[in-house]
């Protein structure tokens, strides 16, 4: 019950997933891990170069994006952090407000994005709201869809701490974790580092 059982669950679900099907410890696993750190950074690559309109702004996004990824080599190939996951989300998030503004109607599979970015990360699900509040002038049905796609998860996520903790926390993360460290557990009146 420690504050990694407070992370948001779409890494630890991808990571036991890795395990189960190809053991703990293995180079399968290994392999398995470098190749979806590996197809999730080529997916913000490939997102990146179509959000730039000419042939020097892709390559200079391509470069830039290349660099950032090269200040967390140390990390790249043998670390099991989520900073490959949270570019990915991040990506999504403006993918999502992006195809907002096409006059086209909505896929599916942004509805399903949507739905993962509370599982992702608390910081990336307010990025998305503040979002979908901008342009909910524009497209007010698909942005309140986005909305109740993005809710969902929180308010189950609610449910379970509620019924677990006793408490409503609607997205999985640190920032509950340390609340209830501080407000709610530590009744002594004694500062500790959990306050």
């Amino acid at each position: 019950s420690g504050p990694t059982a407070w992370m948001p669950p779409l890494l630890p679900i991808l990571y036991a997933t890795i395990f189960a099907v190809a053991g703990v410890k293995t180079s399968a696993a290994a392999v398995l891990c470098c190749a979806l750190r590996s197809l999730a950074g080529g997916l913000c690559l490939y997102w990146l170069q179509g959000w730039c309109t000419g042939p020097w702004t892709r390559r200079m996004a391509c470069l830039l994006a290349l660099a950032a990824l090269s200040l967390d080599r140390l990390h790249s190939l043998c670390d099991l952090n989520d900073a490959w996951l949270i570019n990915l989300g991040l990506c999504a998030v403006v993918s999502i407000c992006l195809r907002l503004q096409q006059p086209s109607p909505m896929p599916t599979f942004y509805y399903f994005l949507a739905a993962l970015i509370p599982m992702l990360s608390p910081v990336l699900t307010l990025v998305l709201a503040l979002g979908l509040v901008l342009q909910a002038g524009q497209r007010k049905k698909e942005v309140l869809a986005l909305g109740l796609a993005c809710l969902v998860p929180c308010l189950l996520w609610g449910m379970r701490h509620r019924l677990v903790l006793g408490q409503f926390y609607p997205i999985k993360s640190n920032l509950w974790f340390d609340f209830v460290e501080a407000n709610l557990l530590d009744d002594d009146g004694i500062l500790t580092t959990s306050t």
